[in-house]
């Protein structure tokens, strides 16, 4: 359904351009979840946007595909991407808050996605099909809600209008962009539960983006790890997040709280994610926080293919690779 095909993404900074996405590759098939995980700043919603279309006139594709449906979307204009956006791939972004408008109520708001979709809809089957949608998201009182405007609702309930506006058309792909943030762990829950069962009822694959790897574990059957524009880890979540090979892949994973390590101190990733500016230009872009880092690691980094069908971008394991 989505094939991402060696993705580079530039921005122009004080008329420089700076890579912020660098050979990016992932597949997502029917119905499937993949999750990418890493810091902030290391590129999980700059490939989102991208995937959208919604880049920023300082912001762009500079090499690489991306096929939705066989058709290749990558630098399509504005125009021409209506043709994909709700129908073939929606999105909920993660600031509900600045997301949906303050001065229009969430009836209006479902409304115009309808009008936009389904010209054809009159306003009393618009209405149905809103009072449908707030129910399927989980509202009690769908009548009473449209009537609501954002700020009148809790960061979950809008959330769920975010989730009820993006499914509105049934896309093909749902590209949620940490759709758990500043959530509470039991809102978080329902959040998450509903959307996978809203992805069994219509078929949906979704793209989930999460710092937390613990939310992608819990909800993606595969897991891409991103780290400054780089993607260096991908294959299936169960055999990256219990047999980590990436030494990015294992501090994060061993950054995270859990019954056996609950009396010690938790492993701490030294350093920060750096800058556009200091980049390296050659070499591992992890290389100043990694525990393993070796002379190697100054050279030129390849994508390895391992025996299990994993990717992984480490001269660690250049001699492990299969063909």
């Amino acid at each position: 359904m989505l094939d991402v095909q060696n993705l580079c993404v530039s921005i122009r900074m004080n008329e420089v351009w700076y890579p912020v996405l660098q050979n990016v590759s992932f597949k997502i098939e029917g119905e499937e979840t993949l999750g990418l995980v890493g810091e902030s700043g290391c590129g999980k919603s700059m490939t989102a946007t991208a995937i959208m279309g919604l880049l920023d006139r300082n912001i762009k594709i500079v090499d690489g595909h991306i096929y939705f449906d066989g058709d290749d979307i990558a630098g399509l204009d504005l125009k021409a991407y209506q043709k994909y956006r709700g129908t073939g791939i929606a999105m909920v972004f993660q600031d509900s808050m600045s997301c949906l408008n303050p001065l229009h109520r969430i009836g209006a708001q479902l409304e115009e996605t309808y009008k936009i979709h389904f010209k054809e809809m009159s306003k009393e089957e618009i209405h149905d099909k809103i009072v449908y949608a707030l129910k399927h998201v989980g509202f009690v009182n769908p009548e009473e809600t449209m009537r609501k405007y954002p700020h009148q609702l809790s960061g979950g309930q809008r959330q769920r209008v975010m989730i009820a506006i993006a499914m509105s058309a049934n896309p093909k792909l749902l590209i949620a962009d940490e759709p758990t943030t500043a959530l509470d762990v039991t809102t978080q829950n329902k959040i998450l539960t509903l959307m996978k069962n809203l992805q069994k009822e219509h078929h949906t694959s979704i793209l989930m983006i999460s710092h937390d790897i613990t939310v992608i574990g819990q909800t993606c059957s595969h897991v891409g790890v991103m780290y400054s524009g780089w993607l260096v880890e991908y294959g299936l979540s169960g055999q990256v997040l219990k047999d980590p090979k990436h030494p990015y892949t294992k501090a994060l994973i061993a950054s995270i709280p859990t019954q056996e390590n609950k009396n010690k101190p938790l492993h701490e990733i030294g350093g920060v994610v750096p800058s556009l500016r200091m980049r390296p230009k050659v070499g591992c872009v992890f290389y100043e926080r990694c525990e393993e880092r070796c002379d190697k690691c100054k050279g030129e980094i390849p994508t390895v293919t391992l025996p299990d069908g994993r990717n992984v971008r480490c001269v660690l394991f250049a001699d492990q690779g299969v063909e």
